[in-house]
Order: structure tokens, then sequence, then C-alpha cells
């Protein structure tokens, strides 16, 4: 088990620098924050008006389809689809139900159909958050689930944006054993993708 965990930091380092260093892709990084907290700000900060399609499989994003619901769409890659926004407060009914993969707990004995009902009757969340053993729980589950306000944070933001280096890209499919991607006619296909944004 260690050293599939090491093989996959190794791997996940590999992807990460060669996405950095080899594509022509704007990337931005920083040291105290998550992605998510960065397509935020992105969005807040350059795409207010934009359109904007968030890929990943993260429900956490759904917060900023809150926010965003006239320009903002979250692709989920694994089921193929769109995800829906939410017609309640996705982090309120989040920090009730809580998060095992993230590790938030979220309140005891709420869970998703509570959750939904509670933000869907007025006032029923600020009667229970009179409950000082429901209120701490939420409270804290909610802090961990929002996305954070990196405005303050700005300069210490680092964005990269490389030069297609196809024979890099190679070298690293190669050390991987991406036999199949080596094949001309998948690498040729894939290299004109990225040739697009050049």
């Amino acid at each position: 088990e260690i050293a599939y965990w090491e093989s996959f930091r190794k791997q996940k380092s590999l992807i990460i620098n060669s996405l950095k260093e080899d594509y022509p892709l704007v990337t931005v990084y920083h040291s105290d924050h998550e992605c998510d907290d960065l397509v935020l700000y992105l969005i807040s900060e350059y795409h207010k008006e934009d359109e904007v399609v968030i890929i990943s499989s993260d429900t956490d994003f759904i917060q900023i389809l809150n926010d965003y619901p006239d320009n903002v769409r979250l692709y989920n890659p694994v089921g193929k689809s769109y995800r829906q926004n939410t017609e309640y407060d996705y982090v309120a009914w989040k920090a009730m139900v809580g998060d095992k993969a993230d590790n938030i707990p979220g309140v005891r004995g709420v869970g998703k159909k509570t959750a939904t009902k509670i933000l869907n009757t007025d006032g029923e969340l600020s009667k229970r958050l009179e409950d000082p053993i429901f209120k701490v729980a939420f409270e804290k589950s909610y802090e961990l689930i929002k996305l954070m306000d990196l405005e303050q944070d700005e300069e210490d933001m680092e964005f990269t944006k490389a030069e297609l280096n196809t024979e890099s890209i190679k070298s690293l499919f190669l050390d991987m054993n991406f036999s199949s991607m080596l094949e001309e006619k998948y690498l040729k296909k894939y290299f004109n993708t990225f040739q697009k944004l050049t």
C-alpha cells in the first residue's frame, strides 16, 4: 500500500508539472488554497459575465452554480453530464449532510431528505439553529465547505503558460507506459487539440 501511494504521488506530480511546463494552458497555483477556491476566484475576478464550463466530478463546485447560475455550468466527466443547480443553498445543505470524502461530519441525524426539507421550509433552518448542538455542528461544517474569498491573497498566486512541447509529452507518456497514446494516430489527434490553443 505504501508503494502504491508513493507511485500515485509521483505520477500526480509528473502530470501536474507537465501541464505547467509542456502545454499551452494557463495554470494557477497558490500554496495555501485548493483548486475549487482558485476557480471561484478566477470566475469572480475575471469571468463574471463570460460563459464558463467547470469540468469536475467534485460536487463542491455546485456552490459556484448557486452564485453564478446564468453563466457557469458544471460538467461531470465521470457521469458524462452537466450537474444541475440547486434551488437551495448548497453549502448549507452539505453542511447538514456532511461529506465523508472530505472528512466533514455534518449534523448528526440529518440526511439528504431532511436537509432538503429544512432548506425548502421557510424559517426552518433558523429554528434549527436555536439548538446549540445543531448550531455548532452546522457552523463547523459550513466553514469547511464554503469556498474561500482569495482577494487578499491574489499577490501570492502564480500564473504560468508554456508552449506546447510535444517531445517532452511523448517522453512522459513513454515513462508512464501510456503505450496506446504513443500510437501515431492517437498522438496526432491529441496534439491537434492543444495546437488550436497556441
